[in-house]
């Protein structure tokens, strides 16, 4: 994680990643319908581009339903399944099956 000097006062007590991403976004993102909103339309909208790494796609939506997770809203894992296989490319049809 990259983070300013001036924010290291912040955070440096927390052991992950993980808490002190929550600790930052818990003091500066605004918990706003728009965010929320904002947030779920790109988790809705996100599209895996052809051959491009299902690692990095899996990491894009975790990322986006951490967030959401993090102001109250948390995605269900049916849901994430079935945006998932919506944001595959075709070449993946073949592994998909419904």
């Amino acid at each position: 994680m990259c983070i300013a000097d001036s924010h290291l006062a912040e955070v440096q007590d927390y052991a992950s990643a993980h808490e002190m991403w929550a600790s930052l976004c818990g003091r500066y993102q605004r918990n706003t319908t728009a965010t929320k909103v904002y947030l779920i339309k790109q988790l809705f909208n996100l599209k895996m581009a052809e051959g491009s790494s299902i690692g990095d796609h899996l990491n894009n939506m975790a990322e986006l339903a951490s967030r959401l997770a993090l102001l109250k809203r948390s995605v269900d894992e049916e849901y994430m399944i079935a945006i998932l296989l919506n944001s595959l490319p075709p070449s993946w049809d073949s592994f998909v099956s419904i």
